[in-house]
């Protein structure tokens, strides 16, 4: 297997988190549980072999896509297909809001779904697609996606500043952040500022608070070997223990406990064995 994370420099960063490019990779299981993060990918499949999305709870096929999907922002689980055999693909983390710049769509058409990027931008994905197959070293397929993402904005790289501010405190502070303060401080009204929140991040400020939360939950996992869950509830922003059980059911499927024997290798994937 191989494996690279590039994280682009300025301005490609203002958009993208990271590029992440694999080849030769294999793996047992058929499906993996992906957790709700907000963050929207943009997926390029370079092998010919079709991937799937399925059903949380039966896990039966929902759709399948061929050469690369759009996957909106998330808050719900989505389940996956874990790629098989000697896969090979090219996998865009878009930083929060950045994918109303680059695809033109109000993001809350795409919350929770996922499409064939080649309904969504046409004949020039084909072209990508192709000069990155084509391309003999990684970095030059890097640099082909970064091309890509770069013309595709024309020039409109950052968002609304009342929105870069209000991703800020939401994923740094989403414990003690206050909705109504964040809109009060933007000087808009209220609806106005729901509305250009959820246009750049596919949810309300609420929902994505939500998200945000339930990933500070998360990283805490991976940080402690030795979990005090009333401890971490309250940390974390929830009132009490029940109502933590009940959010990170919703988002993962899985109890708390359940989810420490359960979960995988890497951040946010669970593997379905």
């Amino acid at each position: 297997m191989f494996l690279t994370v590039h994280i682009p420099t300025y301005p490609i960063n203002q958009l993208v988190e990271s590029i992440t490019y694999y080849s030769n990779y294999s793996v047992e299981h058929f499906a993996e549980r992906l957790l709700p993060d907000g963050h929207a990918d943009f997926i390029v499949n370079l092998t010919e072999a079709p991937k799937h999305t399925f059903d949380n709870t039966t896990l039966k096929v929902n759709d399948t896509f061929k050469k690369g999907w759009l996957s909106g922002a998330r808050k719900k689980l989505l389940s996956i297909d874990a790629g098989g055999q000697n896969d090979s693909m090219m996998i865009v983390r878009l930083k929060f809001g950045a994918a109303y710049n680059i695809f033109k769509i109000p993001q809350e058409e795409l919350t929770d779904k996922v499409y064939e990027a080649d309904l969504i931008l046409g004949s020039p994905f084909e072209d990508l697609r192709t000069k990155i197959l084509e391309a003999h070293f990684v970095e030059t397929k890097i640099q082909i996606m970064e091309d890509f993402i770069f013309a595709r904005c024309v020039g409109v790289i950052d968002l609304p500043p009342v929105v870069t501010f209000a991703f800020h405190q939401l994923v740094h502070s989403p414990s003690n952040t206050s909705i109504k303060l964040l809109a009060d401080q933007s000087g808009y009204s209220h609806k106005h500022f729901i509305s250009l929140f959820k246009k750049h991040a596919g949810m309300s400020p609420k929902e994505f608070l939500k998200v945000m939360r339930f990933q500070r939950v998360i990283r805490e996992i991976e940080t402690y070997g030795s979990i005090d869950w009333t401890r971490l509830a309250l940390d974390c922003g929830y009132y009490d223990q029940a109502h933590f059980i009940k959010e990170f059911k919703n988002f993962s499927g899985f109890s708390p406990e359940q989810y420490l024997s359960q979960k995988g290798d890497f951040l946010n994937y669970i593997p379905v064995r």
